[in-house]
Order: C-alpha cells, then sequence, then structure tokens
C-alpha cells in the first residue's frame, strides 16, 4: 500500500495529517505552469479543506483508539468530499473524487513519525587516487549502515523500539563534504576527509501498520512524508539562520536550517494540549469546552478580564515550553533563540504564548548584551507559500493547514 515515489499519473490528491487532537485533510490537483524561460512549474491548486478532532468522538469515553481514529478520518474527508461536491468546479473532477480516484500523501504527528539530520565524518584509506564509481556506492552503503545504527539506538532507548522494529521511510545524503568542501558527489574527487550530513525519516512498523489498516480503501496509493523533507528547500534562500517550529497537540518539533542546509531536527514534549488541560482544569471544564476556551482566547474574543486571567494561568506553562526548548538547543550545542530568524507553524503556534514567550526571550537577551536584535519571528501562513493557489479567504492564516502544504510541496518538485 505504502510507496515511495508516485508514477504521477494522477493530478488529483488528497493531503491526510492524523495528529494528536485531530485529523486534516487537503484535496488539491497538481498544476503546471509555464515559467519565464518557458521552463515548467507545478503548483497546487487547493480543491478543500477540514478539520476534525477526536474529542467529539468522545475518546474520554474510552472507546477503542482505532475506532475513533477511522471513524474521525472518514467523517473528515467526506466533509471535505461535500464541499467540493456543492462547488462550481467541474463535474470531471467531482467524479474522481467521489469515486476515490485520488492518491493520498501522508502525514502523522511526531509522537510517532520522526526525522533526524545525523553528521558522520571518516578517512578514506585510499588517499592518494580520485574516488572511482565503485568507492562511492562502497561510502554511501557504509553512511546509510552507520546512519540506522546510529538513529536505531537513540530511538530505541528513547521510544523502547528494537532496531529491527523501525520502518525508514526516507534515507537520504543532503550534503557531502571532502577536506572541508562541498562537493556535488564523491566520485572524481581526491581527498582524505569525507564528511556528510544525512536525513533519516522513521517511525514503528507497527504503527504504521495501524495507520495502513485505518485509512485502507479511502484513496488510491498513498505516499508517508515528513514535512523535513521539503522544508529547506521551500525556504532555501532565506539569508540568515532559521528555526522553524511546529506546534502541535503534544509535541513541538523544531527544524534548523543554516546557509540553506537542514542542520538538526529535534522536538520537545510541550505542545498545545498542555495549555488546554491547564484551562480544564482551572476552570472545571471539560476537554471540548476548554479546547473552544482556548481557541476564542487565541483570537482575542474573550472579554478584558478573562483574556486577562487567561495569559496570567498560561504564564509558568509558556515559560516551561521555553526552556524546554532552550535546553534542548543547549543539549544539541546549537545557539541560543535570539540568533535564528523564526517561524512558527502548525495549529497550536496559533496560541500567541509561543510568539510571545520567545519575543521576551530575545528582548531580555539583547538588552543583556546592550545589542539591539535583528531577529524575527513570524507565522508560515498557507499565503505566504507561493506554490499553494486557491487557499479560501477564510484559511489564508490557517496554521493547521501550513503542515499538510509542506508536505503536498513534494509534487511541485
Amino acid at each position: 500500500m505504502f510507496f515511495n515515489l508516485f508514477k504521477r499519473n494522477r493530478d488529483v490528491f488528497l493531503g491526510l495529517d492524523i495528529g494528536t487532537e485531530c485529523v486534516k485533510v487537503l484535496f488539491f490537483q497538481k498544476k503546471n505552469e509555464k515559467k519565464e524561460g518557458n521552463v515548467a512549474g507545478d503548483k497546487i491548486k487547493i480543491l478543500a479543506f477540514a478539520v476534525e478532532y477526536f474529542d467529539k468522538y468522545g475518546s474520554s469515553e474510552k472507546k477503542e483508539l482505532k475506532s475513533i481514529l477511522k471513524k474521525t478520518i472518514s467523517d473528515v474527508v467526506e466533509n471535505a468530499k461535500k464541499k467540493i461536491i456543492f462547488s462550481d468546479f467541474d463535474s470531471e473532477l467531482k467524479n474522481k473524487i467521489q469515486k476515490n480516484k485520488f492518491d493520498v500523501l501522508l502525514t502523522i504527528s511526531a509522537d510517532n513519525f520522526r526525522a533526524r539530520v545525523i553528521l558522520l565524518d571518516f578517512e578514506r584509506e585510499n588517499l592518494n587516487s580520485k574516488i572511482s564509481e565503485k568507492e562511492e556506492k562502497n561510502i554511501c552503503k557504509k553512511i546509510i549502515t552507520e546512519v540506522k545504527t546510529k538513529v536505531a539506538f537513540d530511538f530505541s532507548k528513547n521510544m523502547g523500539v528494537l532496531p529491527e522494529e523501525i520502518n525508514w521511510t526516507s534515507l537520504k545524503i543532503i550534503s557531502k563534504k571532502i577536506d572541508g568542501y562541498s562537493v556535488p558527489c564523491f566520485s572524481g574527487y581526491e581527498g582524505k576527509k569525507i564528511e556528510v550530513k544525512a536525513l533519516a525519516v522513521f517511525l514503528p512498523k507497527d504503527y504504521l501498520k495501524k495507520i495502513g489498516a485505518v485509512i485502507k480503501g479511502i484513496g488510491g496509493r498513498i505516499m508517508l512524508l515528513h514535512e523535513a523533507e521539503t522544508l529547506p528547500e521551500i525556504f532555501y534562500n532565506k539569508n540568515k539562520d532559521s528555526l522553524f517550529i511546529d506546534i502541535g497537540g503534544d509535541i513541538s518539533q523544531f527544524f534548523i536550517i543554516e546557509n540553506g542546509v537542514l542542520e538538526e531536527i529535534n522536538e520537545i514534549k510541550i505542545g498545545s494540549k498542555d495549555f488546554t488541560e491547564i484551562i480544564a482544569k482551572d476552570l472545571g471544564i471539560d476537554e471540548i469546552s476548554a479546547r473552544i476556551f482556548k481557541e476564542k482566547y487565541s483570537k482575542n474574543a474573550l472579554s478584558e478580564s478573562a483574556g486577562k486571567k487567561t495569559k496570567e494561568m498560561f504564564f509558568s506553562e509558556k515559560k516551561k515550553w521555553l526552556s524546554e526548548l532552550k535546553n534542548k538547543l543547549k543539549e544539541l550545542r546549537k545557539k541560543d533563540v535570539s540568533c535564528f530568524d523564526i517561524y512558527l507553524f502548525g495549529g497550536g503556534s496559533a496560541l500567541l504564548e509561543f510568539k510571545d514567550v520567545l519575543e521576551e526571550e530575545i528582548r531580555e537577551n539583547c538588552e543583556k548584551m546592550s545589542i539591539s536584535s535583528s531577529s524575527e519571528i513570524k507565522f508560515v501562513f498557507p499565503e505566504t507559500l507561493d506554490f499553494a493557489e486557491g487557499i479560501l479567504e477564510q484559511d489564508k492564516k490557517n496554521l493547521q493547514m501550513t503542515p499538510l502544504l509542506l508536505i503536498c510541496n513534494n509534487l511541485t518538485r
């Protein structure tokens, strides 16, 4: 069912994002346009977007997780289909979607679906000769083996999953150096020290099997993708080192891009759901009501007094989130947050506590060093992604849509 490459005989696709709090879907078409110089350039046209929360189905009643997941996915796909059926799109397109004649681009929350950048370096044995094609193949084979070993060890230690229980959805070299110089390939070059960065994308086989069973029959073929696979290409021309943070329900995943190269991927186990739980506990209300209250707060739709009280309620948690992020960056021997331009996306980032606490940190750091800050904090709204067309007015700043658009960008390359 799962595959790595599209034959691209379809022009209609479904983006499916299974998160910890909700499921998001995005129907879209792949378009081919002519750029300057008669060069072909692909874009995507948005057809429909829909979101469905798990809590609507009574997860608190301890129903079987699989049945809740299946019901949620089925309902959100049908809701998106209805939007298309009642639109002015042509009948041929509507017919394709009704008959499930579309392929699926799937992504899953970082609870189970992870990506890592691995740095490896070693010395060649044959120092006085150019690297042959055979030696390059052996180098690449060695790299993949070492990446699998290193990632499997860390993942097994932290997640309790044995190496043989890991499914690798992508393993590729993203940068190559010989004696400190970047090279497009190894063959034909001389040198002693080989340095590479590799991107590994993986998840437990058992979880992949469960997801496959749940979404079977929704469409045609399924491609499992991680936003790390396209994020660097979309933002390649950013001049300053960048920190991208995807804030989900249970986890905030971050990506560091320096000089156009993906340098680091990691996560902290705090997300927007932690703030929902604070509201539920402090106000004595159920989870659904707490989530709705949080969304109103994010939109500044509460009274002045209620907004002020909620802000105070969130103070400790936002500081905890920042502390976790700083500690993780320190652990990875990376710069402080004030050294980056920061880009926020994902549904959780709509809660302004995350942006506020980052701004406070940057301001305090600059005051300590008596310097002015050149760092920017921005949201990656759907409307800022130039490869996507047809985004409805109400979704142009919908941060829940952004992760889906990032994986859909795979079809524009």
